[in-house]
């Protein structure tokens, strides 16, 4: 069996990574992320716009009551604290009564942060400890951190509380 040359294999793995969302790579010379977040964003795509032949608005199916409720909550709190307090007592999500959970994790870090964090869920030591990213991964998380100079100066936090 023969193998595909070098050139072919190098293409198909960078379009992978392109589909993937991979937009940077280690380079030779530094780039300062950081900076380029403060800078407003360029649009990657123009505006597309709807073929002649499909109704100009888009229906959805309405939303569960709870998602409603909780946006309400959320746009009523006027800062962390309030939408942590928030998210603590809501209870219109069922995973909340699994047993799996035994408190919110909210998250962790300084609010102005310039760099964000956000995970997936706790696991079970960020629900003993009540906050995001103390574990095993966590740990390695805040070492890599501080080897770029940002460990106080993200704020993590995970999609799932």
């Amino acid at each position: 069996m023969s193998r595909p040359p070098a050139a072919a294999v190098s293409e198909s793995l960078l379009a992978f990574w392109a589909e993937a969302g991979v937009d940077a790579a280690l380079l030779e010379t530094t780039v300062d992320r950081i900076a380029e977040g403060q800078r407003p964003l360029a649009p990657r795509f123009a505006p597309a716009t709807a073929p002649s032949h499909e109704p100009a608005t888009v229906r959805r199916a309405p939303r569960p009551p709870a998602i409603e409720t909780a946006r309400e909550i959320a746009r009523a709190c006027s800062d962390l604290e309030a939408l942590a307090t928030a998210i603590e007592a809501f209870e219109g999500c069922p995973i909340r009564f699994e047993g799996a959970a035994s408190r919110a994790v909210f998250s962790r870090g300084p609010a102005d942060a310039p760099v964000v964090v956000i995970g997936e869920a706790p696991g079970a030591e960020e629900d003993r400890a009540g906050r995001p990213f103390v574990g095993k991964a966590g740990r390695m998380l805040d070492r890599m951190l501080e080897a770029i100079g940002l460990n106080d100066r993200v704020f993590i936090t995970n999609t799932v509380f």
